[in-house]
């Protein structure tokens, strides 16, 4: 999985809107910390998984990456969104993906525009396998520096 530093949380008030062209957050340089647990089906060798593991990545935002990353237009070949819901404080969707039979449920909540906070529960289907992931994102600086959006830096 691509870590993201904008997947979510709980939404309040949510009422079904379409998501805004661009985040009500600064572009520029995050910090995500993400929180994960895997949980396998008995039996299962001891080094696919396990938890928890955190992980803490720097990732460069910006107006095309949000659109590509979490945007509506957003393309996983295999994969269907559903039950799509956004609002001025976040966004939550399904996604269920054909290929390895996953469902997922994303929850995301723009706190500030320099914090946001999310999950994410995926199921793998015949595997048996749970992923369980809470993250957390703040913002450093409008200048990524040599950060790309697509290539994520893992800061330890």
């Amino acid at each position: 999985m691509k870590p993201m530093p904008f997947l979510g949380t709980t939404l309040i008030g949510v009422a079904m809107m379409q998501m805004p062209s661009t985040p009500p957050v600064k572009m520029g340089l995050w910090e995500s910390t993400v929180n994960t647990t895997v949980k396998l089906p008995p039996g299962a060798p001891s080094f696919l998984g396990g938890g928890p593991r955190t992980t803490v990545m720097r990732v460069c935002f910006t107006p095309d990456s949000w659109a590509k990353g979490v945007g509506p237009q957003q393309d996983q070949k295999s994969c269907v969104r559903s039950n799509e819901v956004y609002s001025p404080t976040g966004f939550s969707f399904d996604m269920s993906c054909s290929k390895g039979k996953k469902t997922s449920h994303y929850e995301t909540t723009f706190d500030s525009p320099a914090a946001i906070h999310g999950t994410v529960h995926t199921d793998s289907g015949p595997q048996g396998i749970t992923i369980d992931s809470a993250t957390t994102s703040h913002f450093i600086t409008s200048d990524c520096g040599a950060v790309t959006p697509d290539k994520p830096v893992a800061v330890h």
